[in-house]
């Protein structure tokens, strides 16, 4: 079986999904190949859909988000006009040439969009009656339908995190039999065990101490030198892990914190390519609630408290898992101490969360995904 995977850069979790599943895939002695839709094709959208996105949130993350708002309450049972952004972004000619010839040369059995732009691309392919023959797939990569999924309705089949979003999607014109509750997909090493004390004293912590994961991302977002310090000003018994992605100035600035005044103990780490064994070793996660890490996150059983002002659709997952007593919000970094303060000292507490995430938890997505592709290609 062989599947072409469609991606965009527009950060990371869009291709960390499609890794997962091509990873997958060969470990079942399938065959994958994934390729950006933009990225060498289409430098100016390419810059557009990833680095706009971020400067965005540096620079108007207020106004961006209230531009999402005004979009999220759309009538989702119209198509978009042919002359908005989304569209504009979509109809890249080099993009699409690419694509298509893609699709001749690699000749694929089955299509996975992990990003809502070469799901539309794919589902206007079928309405004009190209590629019936391949199977079409993709996801709904948060706990909120994204904007504008209205547009990629003649996929072939839609993951979904749950059925609480059956409702939203029949509005705009899926069939309950294109919707597949598998969860969002992962790599299968976070939903591998690994022992929880064995992995602290292999990373250099003390096994039996609660442990605090804080992700500041790959592009290193946060200021991690100010939290150190706040949480050294707490006197409960805990470490922590801070991964300051290529942020390498913040790094720097920790470790020389650390070197001469640092009271807990804190492995400083920047980009890390080792994520699975610090979830593995923490018992709560600080960080950004992208649909790709909360299913990371999950898959290890770690609840996580979301700090500052998440924005577009991390807000949406923030408001969904809120409800449901998983994620923890947290405003500023006084009141993430006092979190912090209540988990450890609470251990009842942290263990009601953790409860709550094994809930709503897929730890099987990818491998339930994969097995469905394989029963259409056996068919």
């Amino acid at each position: 079986m062989k599947v072409l995977v469609l991606s965009v850069t527009a950060g990371e979790g869009h291709n960390a999904m499609g890794r997962a599943v091509i990873n997958y895939l060969k470990e079942r002695g399938h065959d994958g190949k994934m390729i950006d839709y933009y990225k060498g094709i289409d430098s100016k959208r390419a810059k557009l859909a990833n680095d706009l996105y971020f400067w965005t949130l540096r620079h108007f993350p207020k106004t961006s988000h209230r531009k999402y708002m005004k979009i999220q309450s759309r009538d989702v049972t119209r198509k978009t006009s042919k002359y908005n952004i989304f569209n504009l972004m979509l109809n890249s000619k080099k993009a699409i040439e690419n694509v298509e010839n893609t699709i001749k040369e690699y000749q694929p059995d089955m299509i996975f969009c992990t990003h809502l732009y070469t799901a539309t691309l794919m589902s206007r392919f079928k309405e004009e009656g190209k590629y019936l023959n391949i199977t079409t797939f993709f996801i709904v990569s948060d706990f909120v339908t994204h904007p504008y999924t209205e547009n990629a309705t003649n996929i072939d089949y839609l993951l979904t995190p749950n059925h609480d979003f059956d409702e939203i999607l029949f509005k705009m014109g899926y069939k309950k039999e294109q919707l597949l509750p598998f969860g969002i997909v992962a790599d299968s090493k976070f939903s591998r065990h690994l022992d929880k004390k064995d992995t602290r004293v292999k990373l250099g912590l003390d096994p039996n101490k609660t442990t605090i994961l804080v992700m500041n991302g790959g592009a290193g977002f946060g200021n991690s030198l100010k939290l150190i310090k706040k949480l050294d000003e707490l006197n409960d018994d805990f470490q922590v892990i801070l991964v300051n992605g290529r942020n390498e100035e913040m790094q720097q600035k920790v470790q020389d914190y650390l070197d001469s005044d640092g009271k807990h103990k804190v492995l400083n780490y920047g980009f890390v390519n080792n994520v699975d064994e610090l979830m593995s070793s923490s018992d709560v996660m600080l960080g950004k609630i992208g649909g790709a890490g909360i299913a990371e996150a999950f898959n290890k059983n770690l609840p996580i408290i979301c700090t500052g002002e998440p924005p577009f659709q991390e807000y949406d997952n923030l408001v969904y898992l809120t409800k449901r007593n998983i994620v923890i919000y947290s405003k500023d970094m006084d009141e993430t101490c006092k979190i912090i303060h209540d988990l450890v000292s609470n251990p009842e507490h942290l263990d009601y969360l953790k409860q709550n995430v094994k809930e709503i938890a897929r730890p099987n997505a990818t491998k339930d995904f994969v097995e469905f592709m394989e029963k259409i290609y056996a068919k």
